[in-house]
């Protein structure tokens, strides 16, 4: 309240006050809240309004930011909550504070996502000079996150936060993979063609073997995190070690 509501407020309060107030309590009660009865609540002449200028109470000290004060409003009606919205307009519901997290990522992502596709393509373009082989290098990357989407229709995963932090791990290294496979036919030097294929198979079966045992976790964090890798690396070598020479053989 305003300072010169709680001088008011304050006034109303005196020692007969306190002791009304403890009439109402129960004797384990009254021990209970002794300490904060007798020091604060009953010390009349320490109380003291709650001004900008002065300093909170360690007890109301978590409720005060500078000179903002947090308060919580609990209306009955809709009529209620309408009437608090119209004084306070900056008020916020718990759900409309609990949903600001996902609205804000998922807007965030909405352009982010694009953005980042677009950026590692021009960089495709800007390493090879030509359009076909950065296309191709793209294909591991399809194929994995295709292969993600998929399982989530058979078996009905649930998309969560941890699962797009999965996907940013599956774009990330299926770039990786579709450079490799790509160079191992654009004249890539210092590889033998059996040599990439080998280390593109090895470190995918490294992969898919770490997240393998994530698929029978019950906590939803390590499951969503597990088989999206999972689901994510098969797609990813799927697309590389066949996607991207299939379709270099259908266009040649």
């Amino acid at each position: 309240p305003a300072p010169a509501v709680q001088a008011a407020n304050l006034k109303t309060w005196g020692p007969e006050s306190c002791q009304a107030f403890r009439v109402g309590l129960s004797e384990n009660q009254k021990r209970f809240f002794a300490p904060f009865l007798d020091n604060q609540l009953c010390a009349v002449t320490r109380n003291q309004s709650l001004g900008a200028d002065k300093a909170a109470r360690t007890y109301v000290a978590h409720l005060v930011s500078g000179t903002e004060w947090i308060t919580l409003f609990f209306p009955d009606s809709g009529p209620q909550e309408a009437l608090i919205r119209a004084q306070y307009p900056d008020a916020r519901s718990l759900k409309e504070i609990i949903s600001i997290f996902p609205e804000t990522f998922a807007r965030e992502l909405s352009w982010m996502a694009p953005l980042s596709l677009l950026l590692a393509t021009a960089l495709l373009f800007l390493y090879y000079r030509r359009p076909r082989p950065a296309l191709l290098a793209l294909i591991p990357f399809f194929s994995g996150m295709g292969l993600v989407v998929l399982a989530r229709l058979i078996f009905k995963f649930d998309i969560s936060f941890i699962s797009v932090m999965a996907l940013i791990m599956v774009f990330g290294f299926s770039i990786d993979y579709g450079i490799f496979a790509t160079d191992v036919g654009s004249g890539g030097d210092a590889q033998t063609e059996a040599g990439v294929w080998t280390g593109l198979s090895f470190a995918a079966f490294a992969t898919v073997a770490g997240f393998v045992p994530m698929l029978f976790c019950k906590h939803p964090v390590l499951l969503h995190l597990g088989s999206t890798l999972f689901f994510g690396a098969v797609g990813t070598y799927l697309g590389a070690i066949w996607g991207i020479p299939g379709l270099r053989r259908y266009l040649t």
